[in-house]
């Protein structure tokens, strides 16, 4: 069966990163010089994939990421590259430029409506309020309506920001935004989808930097959740044997099959850290039911080959 294949990469490291700056849909950070490197990198990670398309956030530090991939394909033209507004940053309006730090200490209550309800932050747009997340999800959701009917077999390159990405794969997969933190996007991370006629979407490769040399991607200061994600699957895929259909996914749990639910429970962590969780899980279909509720997403993780 003929399948619309994703790449969705996220850009290098940028200086607004590095300061520790609310970046959003500003223009002023660009990439570091590790994150020119990691952005070729990425390039030769994907150098064996025939792209048919290549979509770009307008934003600089997005461009120059698909500028440093596109040396590995020399005979590909940057102008064949198409911006699209939709995939900008999550916008953050009178935050921008200020640091992670700063927007702390002196906007306290929405800070924290932030980090633990971001759907629910507004900012005042002419005199209404704009819920910035929701409004990326939609954008999110737009893109891969017109991604769809325009392109049925075709393998896309889409380069990105954190925020968007999350968007993009949470909206294909059915997760909502109140989620939005629990996927994690590292610079240059690589994510896989696959869409199948008719509506079946498939994630088979989730934030993948080991062409970055890292094993696992690095846990972001602060956060928790889905770092990295490779569900087991018989059947080999593009990217390998794994796989992540979204009806396996409610938004609230991981749905796991081990036969004896009791050692899945009682199965020991195979990396934890303060904020972090991985688990070994192996999940049988006829389980999945059952075990509704036990995970919640933000301690989600998956097989570690």
């Amino acid at each position: 069966m003929n399948s619309l294949k994703v790449f969705l990469v996220r850009h290098g490291l940028s200086t607004y990163n590095t300061e520790g700056r609310y970046q959003g849909c500003s223009d002023e950070s660009i990439l570091t010089p590790k994150g020119l490197k990691a952005a070729y990198q990425t390039g030769l990670a994907l150098k064996d994939y025939q792209f048919d398309v290549i979509y770009s956030s307008p934003l600089q530090r997005a461009q120059q990421t698909i500028r440093e991939i596109l040396r590995v394909f020399p005979n590909r033209d940057p102008a064949e590259i198409i911006l699209d507004d939709r995939l900008k940053e999550v916008n953050m309006f009178s935050w921008e430029g200020l640091t992670y730090e700063y927007v702390k200490n002196n906007f306290p209550q929405a800070y924290q409506c932030w980090e633990k309800t971001p759907h629910l932050l507004s900012f005042s747009q002419d005199g209404k309020p704009f819920f910035t997340v929701l409004e990326l999800y939609q954008q999110g959701e737009s893109f891969w309506q017109d991604l769809v009917k325009k392109y049925s077999h075709q393998t896309i390159l889409i380069i990105a920001h954190g925020g968007t990405n999350r968007a993009l794969i949470s909206a294909a997969l059915g997760l909502s935004p109140d989620k939005y933190h629990t996927l994690q996007q590292s610079n240059c991370g690589i994510s896989y989808l696959e869409f199948k006629q008719p509506g079946a979407v498939s994630l088979y490769e989730f934030n993948s930097t080991l062409h970055l040399g890292e094993t696992l991607p690095k846990l972001k200061e602060g956060k928790q959740g889905v770092r990295y994600l490779f569900m087991n699957k018989e059947s080999q895929s593009l990217r390998g044997n794994f796989k992540l259909e979204n009806q396996d996914l409610p938004c609230q749990n991981i749905l796991t099959n081990n036969k004896n639910i009791q050692d899945f429970l009682n199965q020991e962590l195979l990396i934890k850290t303060e904020n972090d969780y991985i688990y070994i899980i192996h999940a049988p279909t006829e389980d999945r039911k059952i075990l509704q509720g036990i995970l919640p997403l933000e301690k989600l993780c998956s097989e570690i080959y």
